[in-house]
């Protein structure tokens, strides 16, 4: 005997007869229930890895709610999937696709355009798979009218949404076993977002590769460049040779993949040269680091200037401040130790020696020699001057402010805080709110260096 199952497609049921296939495997045999959704990302996986089967078209059509199979693929790649997700690893991407998704259906159905827009398994790519009346996206008209569908999507999802996609579109399909080949035309296309920018919209023919900058184009002509512009710290002309070699780049319009091997190489050859100039190894490569996660994470070509002048920028400072006399080096260093610990109540005299790999006592000489005032007087300052700036900020209790400025107790806090100001926190305080806005910000500025005369 033949069993009927029902199926849920939005808000309509639609009765199949005959087994379900084998590729929908989490069907519910129990409660001949099935899920929209979920047959749409089965067939999505079927389609792009080949295995349809051709036996089970007719029920895959009932239970997709199409008439007839689809023979052109949208690849729809959400641009701000890295913005979108880095604080949320941990969380699941999918509530975030749901209303693009859903946004895309819509508009679809508007059209009266059947169609499958399934979620994919990773986080920032939809597949739309459509029947669109054509042969060849090479006819003019079924170009221009593909394109505006795109464009037509685009603008819909962002004005529904909020989000940004970008759309690499397949040639036609004449069957379901040429859509391996169409999603493989669809990732190419996707590939040169990275020079459209944000909603770009690319045919698969539309990567044609012109001649690319070489190895010899970077280590001759911008390395050589780049290490002349660190030794001077010329920041302006950081980004100004980084803006012209991304051009090159933009119109070479080689693999996305190349253009950031091709710079992390660079930057490897200038921290060797700087590392062989007697600066911190340690230090180079942390920054080294920086920049390279920022290269692999660089979803546009007009973010690739920025990432080579801040790279540059950070070498250069270093650089310069390896070639800062004793005196200078120490006061960076123990302005740096001072920014990060303060807010320790702990924090102090034998925190920052050991710090410095110095013993207290000769740390406090070198500090009373460098800054002129025992080191315990220039942290109380320092710590004062910054529970001034959070003083600004109404809704926080006197406590909390101690304790942020890093004093142990508020008992202690107010006795420092009269005996740097001559006023205790609370008349201080009162006095601040009836200044005007500029004096009060000038009386509150905080000083990171306190200096001498």
């Amino acid at each position: 005997m033949t069993k009927e199952y029902t199926i849920e497609t939005g808000n309509r049921k639609t009765s199949v007869n005959g087994d379900i296939p084998n590729l929908f495997r989490r069907f519910n045999s129990e409660t001949n229930r099935g899920n929209y959704e979920l047959y749409c990302r089965e067939f999505s996986y079927c389609t792009i890895f080949g295995n349809l089967r051709t036996r089970n078209t007719h029920t895959i059509l009932k239970l997709l709610d199409i008439k007839r199979l689809p023979n052109l693929m949208f690849l729809i790649q959400i641009d701000d999937h890295r913005d979108a997700y880095s604080p949320y690893p941990a969380l699941s991407f999918y509530s975030y696709k749901s209303s693009i998704v859903q946004a895309l259906q819509a508009r679809l159905k508007k059209h009266k355009i059947e169609s499958v827009v399934s979620r994919f398994l990773g986080y920032c790519t939809i597949g739309a798979y459509l029947y669109i009346e054509g042969k060849s996206i090479k006819d003019d008209e079924t170009r221009l009218r593909i394109l505006a569908l795109a464009s037509d999507l685009s603008d819909y999802v962002l004005e529904k949404t909020g989000d940004s996609i970008s759309i690499g579109i397949s040639d036609f399909c004449d069957s379901h076993a040429q859509f391996p080949r169409a999603y493989s035309e669809c990732k190419t296309a996707l590939s040169f977002v990275f020079y459209g920018g944000r909603r770009s919209i690319i045919l698969f023919d539309s990567g044609k590769q012109a001649p690319g900058m070489t190895r010899h184009d970077l280590t001759r002509i911008y390395f050589t460049n780049f290490i002349t512009l660190i030794d001077k710290c010329d920041t302006p002309s950081y980004v100004a040779v980084a803006a012209d070699m991304v051009n090159r780049f933009r119109k070479a319009e080689i693999s996305p993949l190349t253009v950031k091997l091709l710079i992390t190489r660079m930057f490897g050859r200038i921290t060797d040269f700087f590392t062989d100039a007697g600066v911190d190894p340690d230090s180079l490569a942390y920054i080294s680091q920086e920049s390279f996660v920022e290269l692999l994470e660089c979803g546009f070509i007009d973010e690739l200037s920025g990432i080579v002048a801040r790279f540059c920028d950070k070498i250069g400072k270093l650089h310069s401040s390896s070639r800062q006399s004793p005196d200078e080096r120490f006061r960076r260093h123990v302005n740096d130790c001072i920014e990060r610990h303060s807010s320790d109540c702990m924090f102090g005299l034998s925190s920052i020696a050991s710090l410095s790999n110095y013993s207290p006592s000769y740390f406090s000489r070198l500090f009373t020699r460098t800054y002129g005032m025992p080191f315990s007087r220039y942290l109380a300052i320092y710590r004062i001057e910054r529970a001034k700036r959070l003083m600004l900020n109404e809704s926080m209790t006197l406590h909390e402010v101690s304790r942020k400025a890093g004093f142990c107790s508020t008992s202690y806090f107010c006795s420092v805080f009269r005996k740097v100001t001559g006023k205790s926190p609370r008349q201080y305080a009162s006095e601040a709110q009836v200044d005007d806005d500029g004096a009060a910000a000038q009386r509150l500025e905080l000083i990171p260096v306190i200096t001498t005369t």
